[in-house]
């Protein structure tokens, strides 16, 4: 059956099938990521305990998006610390700059209670392994979507 199909069809057959299955490449590219959802800002249920040196060594001379710093696990006398609470959602930047905290600090019996403390230092963090998403994503020639840069804020209360 073969023997009887000319040159020209075999041509047209072979660009037919080409464009066939180029055909879902194309038009995939229209729209890469689906729409985000929106979401109320909240606070998460997660409270830090960071270390001074966190907000005046580090932050201090990084830009945003940052890798979330580790939460102290070992306190000693005298040292300074911070309250840290993580924000989610929509315009949750903003939501922190007007969330007022009260936290009470209990050692050796006794308890040290700070009324409303203000948060005054906020950066967004990049979740884990953001920066190797991004990166391959980049090296595909894609740009990375907000929500990989950046899925929550952090603010840092203001008294130590």
């Amino acid at each position: 059956m073969l023997k009887h199909i000319s040159v020209a069809n075999m041509r047209m057959l072979a660009s037919l099938s080409a464009g066939l299955c180029f055909m879902p490449a194309l038009f995939g590219q229209g729209k890469v990521y689906p729409s985000r959802k929106s979401s109320p800002a909240r606070i998460e249920g997660q409270i830090m305990l960071l270390n001074e040196t966190v907000l005046t060594q580090q932050w201090m001379h990084t830009l945003d998006p940052v890798n979330a710093p580790k939460n102290s696990t070992l306190l000693n006398p005298g040292q300074c610390i911070r309250i840290g609470v993580i924000a989610t959602g929509d315009d949750r930047d903003e939501y922190l700059k007007h969330t007022k905290l009260s936290f009470g600090v209990r050692l050796a019996g006794q308890t040290v209670s700070r009324e409303y403390a203000l948060m005054s230092f906020f950066k967004k963090m990049k979740p884990e392994g953001g920066d190797f998403v991004t990166s391959a994503l980049a090296a595909g020639g894609v740009k990375a979507p907000d929500a990989i840069r950046s899925l929550a804020s952090l603010g840092i209360s203001e008294s130590n």
